[in-house]
Formats: C-alpha cells, sequence, structure tokens
C-alpha cells in the first residue's frame, strides 16, 4: 500500500472452503502456506536483485492452477529520480475463450523504503512486505486452485498480480504503474472481453484488522460492496464494518477509469505497514481464511447478479 496513505488519519484523503463457516483459530490456511514460499524467494520491490524468480514463481503457480499466463512488460520512471525501472504485470486467465469475465487482482511488489520505521537506521532499506503486497496475491493464488468448482459455467476470470503499485510518493505521485499499464492495455489484454468488475486485496492479514468501506469503492460500485461485506459479516462480524472512510488511490482506480467498477478490500490499520516489521510471524492466518472464504462465498452464491445478464 502507498506511502500516500500516510496521512489517512489527518484527511482520510488519499491520491493514488466451501461450508467451512468461521475460520478455525490457529488454523493455517493454504494462503499462509504460499505467502511463506513467496516471502523465501526474497525482497521484491523494484530492481531487488532476484526479483525475476519472484515473477517466475508467479507465473508457474497461475499455470499450475490452469490459468493462460500473460506477462506484460513495461517500463516507470521513479517519478523523484526519472530512473526507469523495468515492471511487469502478470495475468492469468481462467476460461480465457469466454467473454463474461470479472477480474480479481492485488499487488505483488514491496515497498522499496520502510519510511514508517521508527528505526532511523531502517527507513532507507526494502521491506519485506509479508501484508503490505503479499497477502492479497496469496489469497488469489489459493482461490485460483478451486475456480473450476466454484466459478459458474460460461464465466472467465482474470487473475491478474499488478506490479508498481508502490513505485510513487505522497508528494511526487507515480503510484499504481501496473494497474495503470494494465488499464490502458485492457481491451487486448483480455482478447476484446472487458471484465464486468473487479475486486481488488491489499492488505489483508493483519491480526486486528478491520474491514472498512474505501470510499472509491463505494462510489463506483455500491451493490458489490453491500454483497462483499454481507457475506464477511456473516463469517465474522467483528471483521467487517460498513463505515466508510478515506479515499485511498490503490490499484482499484485505474481499473474504475477504465470502465471496470472496482471495488478495494483493504486493512488499513496495520501499525507494521511500510517498516520493517511487515514479515510473516506478524500476520494472522485467521484473517487470510477469511477474506478467502468470503470471496468462495461470493462467487459460489452471489456472483450472478453482477454478470450483466451473461452469460
Amino acid at each position: 500500500m502507498k506511502a500516500a496513505a500516510a496521512v489517512l488519519a489527518l484527511s482520510l484523503i488519499l491520491p493514488c472452503a466451501h461450508g467451512a463457516g468461521k475460520p478455525r483459530r490457529g488454523a493455517q490456511p493454504k494462503s499462509y502456506a504460499i505467502l511463506k514460499d513467496l516471502l523465501r524467494l526474497g525482497h521484491r520491490h523494484a530492481g531487488a536483485p532476484k526479483r525475476a524468480r519472484t515473477l517466475e514463481r508467479l507465473a508457474g503457480l497461475l499455470r499450475e492452477r490452469g490459468l493462460q499466463v500473460e506477462s506484460q512488460s513495461f517500463e516507470s520512471p521513479d517519478p523523484r529520480t526519472g530512473k526507469s525501472w523495468p515492471m511487469t504485470n502478470i495475468v492469468g486467465r481462467f476460461r480465457p475463450e469466454s467473454s463474461c469475465r470479472f477480474l480479481m487482482g492485488s499487488h505483488f511488489d514491496a515497498r522499496h523504503e520502510a519510511e514508517m520505521d521508527p528505526d532511523p537506521e531502517r527507513k532507507t532499506k526494502p521491506i519485506t512486505g509479508a501484508n503490505d503486497s503479499g497477502s492479497g496475491v496469496a489469497v488469489l493464488l489459493s482461490l485460483a486452485e478451486r475456480f473450476s468448482d466454484v466459478v459458474p459455467e460460461g464465466v472467465g476470470v482474470d487473475v491478474v498480480l499488478f506490479d508498481g503499485e508502490e513505485m510513487g510518493y505522497p508528494d511526487a505521485g507515480g503510484y499504481c504503474a501496473g494497474s495503470r499499464f494494465f488499464a490502458e492495455k485492457l481491451a487486448p489484454a483480455a482478447q476484446g472481453a472487458k471484465p464486468r468488475f473487479g475486486i481488488v486485496l491489499d492488505m489483508v492479514a493483519s491480526p486486528k484488522t478491520v474491514f472498512k468501506v474505501e470510499s472509491y469503492s463505494h462510489q463506483a460500485h455500491p451493490g458489490l460492496v453491500e454483497a462483499l461485506w454481507e457475506l464477511g459479516s456473516g463469517r465474522d462480524p467483528s471483521a467487517f464494518s460498513r463505515e466508510r472512510w478515506g479515499w485511498i488511490r490503490d490499484d482499484h482506480v485505474p481499473l474504475t477509469a477504465a470502465g471496470v467498477p472496482s471495488v478495494l478490500v483493504i486493512g488499513f490499520n496495520d501499525p507494521r505497514w511500510h517498516t520493517s516489521k511487515d514479515v510473516l510471524a506478524g500476520l494472522s492466518p485467521e484473517r487470510l481464511a477469511l477474506v478467502e472464504g468470503m470471496l468462495e462465498d461470493f462467487m459460489r452464491s452471489r456472483l450472478q447478479p453482477f454478470l450483466g445478464g451473461c452469460p
């Protein structure tokens, strides 16, 4: 999640398993194992020395789940220095032949500096990004294993793992580079079939996080917000609040601007945000399972009305 969110407390406005029931405390869902594996590969910020291993692993995991995979390569400049960095979105398509589809996305790149860390010596070092950039990706990769069981026949899914969400600064912009690029290329990327809507995940595994309604999301698709929050509250009423808060320019905003009304599921009350403490040990397997279960419930029982009459 971008550094611009640091002003949230002051302004609240920012620039850019079926039938499982409530997750069992102490359980470690598949998404937790996926996240643990991802973090072993090393840093994911722009320019990280072994970043290619992460790209290969993400693409490989999508292929293992039967998705058609495309890598979208582009360059994005650092808004302060002007130096361009190579970026890659990883796009996986379930049932690519279907023109009736929706999108689920999350950014995988991690922040290049821990500017919120209380230790001055750590402020310029990259973060691990277990929650911020890892958790949403892990949930989507776990869900993708069950698409054949939970997504209705004739419906396709675009799983987009965005790069470059963290490439920016509060005073200089530059955030959401990957989703902006994807939105510009949306028609060819979707083979002419634009997704009917999008769901974007970010920072979904903090132990005490409460998912409130982000304002751009409510503006773009209030019905989708209500459906997701109703299902989430049904699993854990304490974790979902219909309180409206903040305008967070995350990867859902470029999607909405491109004609794919999108909702952000984000838990922005993690004290480890953009610090060296955003590591696996600080996360909640129960929160991962909760969000994954909510999305599975949605695909099984509430998806059809949001597809605009198709398939």
